[in-house]
Formats: structure tokens, C-alpha cells, sequence
């Protein structure tokens, strides 16, 4: 399987090893949704050992693509209704979420080579 992602996109560093990345009307909101995203990751790490792709980085889709999400070693490829701005997400509901998709990466690594 493999994933493109292609548009005018934009990032924000969000943690030592994490970016967020969005059209440019979304970035700013999408990076302070999605500033937990380091803290989640050591925790995971505290439960499952190291992380071992290095980067974690979160794609949030633009509202025309307004379906799931799609998990890959490095990406997570995230609905845009996860955002503030389009549906009003309780923060520990989008930290449940984020967590869930960081622990996918934990669960795959042996289907990959590394």
C-alpha cells in the first residue's frame, strides 16, 4: 500500500520529531489541536517501548476529503472534522483519537522493515 499526498500544503512543528500538515487556512488550528501529539508519544512509548520510525507526523486532510483517516509508518493521514474549526471535538476525545492512531505504530512495525 502507499500513500500520496499532494496540494498546497503547509507545516508546523509540533514536537521534537512531529509535524503538522494542512492547507494553509488550517495549519495554525491544526497545530494547536494537535499540540499534545509529543506527549502522547512518550506516553506510548512509556507502554510499548521505543517509537521506532523516528517521525510522527500528522496530515489533516482538507474538508473536501471529509472521511477517516489512514494510518502509515510516519503519517497519519487525519480527517479534517477532527479540527476545532469544523466540529467541536472535546479535547480528551482528540487525544483518545491521537492516541489511537499513534498506537497503530506500535502494533505494525514487524509487517515492515525498519
Amino acid at each position: 500500500m502507499i500513500a500520496i499526498a499532494a496540494g498546497d500544503l503547509e507545516s508546523r512543528k509540533i514536537g521534537p520529531r512531529s509535524h503538522v500538515w494542512s492547507e494553509k487556512e488550517d495549519v495554525d488550528k491544526a497545530a494547536y489541536d494537535f499540540a499534545e501529539t509529543e506527549t502522547m508519544l512518550q506516553k506510548a512509548e512509556e507502554l510499548c517501548g521505543p517509537y521506532v520510525w523516528g517521525i510522527y507526523d500528522i496530515l489533516v486532510l482538507p474538508p473536501s476529503f471529509p472521511y477517516g483517516g489512514m494510518e502509515n509508518p510516519c503519517v497519519t493521514f487525519a480527517t479534517p472534522t477532527l479540527l476545532g474549526k469544523y466540529f467541536r471535538v472535546h479535547l480528551k476525545v482528540l487525544n483518545l483519537i491521537l492516541f489511537v492512531e499513534i498506537s497503530c505504530k506500535f502494533t505494525t512495525p514487524s509487517q515492515f522493515k525498519v
